[in-house]
Formats: structure tokens, sequence, C-alpha cells
């Protein structure tokens, strides 16, 4: 009962969360923090717990916003959540006689994953309801949004400004939320770590090895989305934004992995993310750095001196 009495309240803070995303500026210090309940609930008292937090978020969803907003939230935040906590809590016996949990890499696909559903689905729908191409039916809603939330710009500015945000919409968006599900999961691993309720130890970061299906998927995403006609070459730039993350996770390891025998590794460490934070355009350089190390290993090179090091 206890636990029961835990999750429901865990899933009606993240609906409240996420529907303060409507009233203005709370949405944007809360609504991105809607995962953490469902994230801590998950991993601390499993996926049963976790299904109680979830009908907890639906039903108010449901009874408020219809079946859209309850389908929305099953797609965009139950969906996603409960796959990555299944996911995270898979373990099998090691070599040594301990515990291999589902490791850190495989995380990161599953979450490429989600956001690739979510660009399918969303550009499925954009098929759907409009007319013309989906770079068109896109630029259209964009500018009929922007002119509201901007009135103060010109019609042909916001029209510049639509035309050139619509062909990466979809795949930043789908980053964008995928990045938020990813901090809000490391941060409820660290919550529930500290209070001694953690089901599985935290996954390093270092550690993260990208399966090697993503290199190519990749690659092929971005001729698609350079050298496509019309609509396949739209879906495929949205694609590659999304089919990109998992390289910048791979640039964080190798940060993390130059840290790892580093005396000042937390400062180290605290000074890069508040600088991807401050700065963002760091990012691509991140990504960049992810993109290298699967060609170049980068990290085993780091692993190689640190255990030098230590040697000595």
């Amino acid at each position: 009962m206890r636990n029961t009495a835990i999750a429901a309240g865990a899933g009606l803070l993240s609906f409240v969360f996420l529907a303060l995303v409507a009233t203005g500026p709370g949405g944007v210090l809360f609504g991105p923090l809607a995962p953490l309940p469902l994230f801590a609930v998950g991993l601390s008292l499993g996926l049963r717990p976790l299904a109680v937090a979830g009908a907890a978020f639906a039903l108010p969803a449901l009874a408020l916003g219809g079946i859209p907003a309850a389908l929305g939230g099953l797609v965009v935040l139950l969906g996603p959540v409960g796959v990555l906590v299944r996911q995270a809590l898979l373990s099998r016996p090691g070599p040594d006689g301990g515990m291999e949990w589902y490791p850190p890499g495989l995380l990161v696909a599953w979450l490429t994953m989600i956001g690739l559903a979510i660009v399918a689905l969303s550009l499925g729908v954009l098929w759907v309801t409009g007319d013309g191409g989906l770079h068109s039916r896109l630029s259209q809603e964009m500018q009929a949004a922007l002119a509201q939330v901007l009135p103060e710009l010109p019609a042909d500015q916001v029209q510049d400004l639509a035309g050139q945000l619509a062909p990466f919409a979809i795949g930043l968006s789908a980053v964008s939320w995928l990045l938020v599900l990813a901090a809000d999961g490391a941060l409820a691993q660290a919550l529930v770590s500290r209070l001694g309720a953690a089901l599985r130890p935290a996954p390093q970061m270092a550690e993260l090895e990208l399966p090697r299906w993503m290199s190519p998927v990749l690659a092929v995403s971005l001729v698609a989305a350079y050298l496509a006609p019309g609509d396949f070459g739209f879906a495929a730039r949205n694609f590659a934004m999304v089919l990109l993350l998992p390289f910048f996770f791979a640039g964080l390891a190798v940060i993390h992995a130059f840290a790892r025998h580093r005396a000042a590794r937390g400062i180290l460490l605290a000074v890069f993310y508040g600088a991807i934070v401050l700065f963002t355009w760091l990012a691509v350089l991140v990504t960049g750095l992810g993109l290298l190390d699967q060609l170049a290993g980068l990290r085993r090179r780091f692993a190689a001196g640190g255990q030098g090091r230590e040697d000595e």
C-alpha cells in the first residue's frame, strides 16, 4: 500500500508538472521535470508501481483533456519512460559471479529508437492531416504559430523564420525531448541512489559503447537528407537529427573517460556541463568528438594513458 500510494502520488505530480506547460512561465521550469517522478518510481520500486504511476498520470489527462491528451501522454511520456526503465532493470549473472546490468550504450540505442518512432509518427500525422508536401504543410503551421507567439514581427519575417525552421523542426523537437528524458532519467537514478533505494547501480558514462549499426544508419540518413527529393529528403533530414544524438552521448563518454583519471574530475565535469548549458553550440563539437571516437578509439587511448599513470 505504501508503494502504491507513492507511485500514485508520483504519477499525479508528473501530470501537474506537464500541465503547468499551459500556464506560461511556470511550464518552462516544471514542464521538463515531468518524467522525473515516473523515472524515480520505476528505478526504485519497479515496473508494477510504475504502471500505477502511469495510471495516476493518465486518468486526470483523460478527464481534463480527453482521449487526445491521454494518447499524447502515452506516446511522448509514459511509453518512453516505461521502455527505458524496463531495459535499465534488465540484468544477468556475470562471469565473475556478480551481476551484469543493461549497458548504457544500449539504453542510448533504445532512446534513439524512441526518437525515431516519435519523428515517424509526427511525419505520419502531418502527411494525413494536410495537403501538399510535408515541408510546405509544416511551414504553414509554424507560420501560424509564430504569428501568435511573435505578433510584433512583420508577416514576411515570420514567413522567412518559419521556412528556415521547418526543415529540421520535427527532428529538433524530438531531440530536445530525448535530452529531457535522458537528463531526468540520470537525475532520478542519482536521487534514488542517494536515498539507497536504487534497484540497479548507476551506468558509467565513460563505458558507453554504441551498437555498430548506428554509424552506417546515420551515414545512410545523411546521404538521403541531401540527395533524396521532396518528402523523402525532408523525412531523412529529421531522422538524421535524431540519429546524431547517440554520438553526442558518445562524445560525453569521451569527456568522462578523459576526466576519469584526473585529480579534479568533479570540477572538470561540472565546468564542462556548465559550458554546454551556457554555450549550446558546444553540443555540435561534442557530437563531432563522438563521431571521431567511433573511428579513432579515443576512449581506449585515454584508458590506456590512465592505466599507465596508475601503474606509476
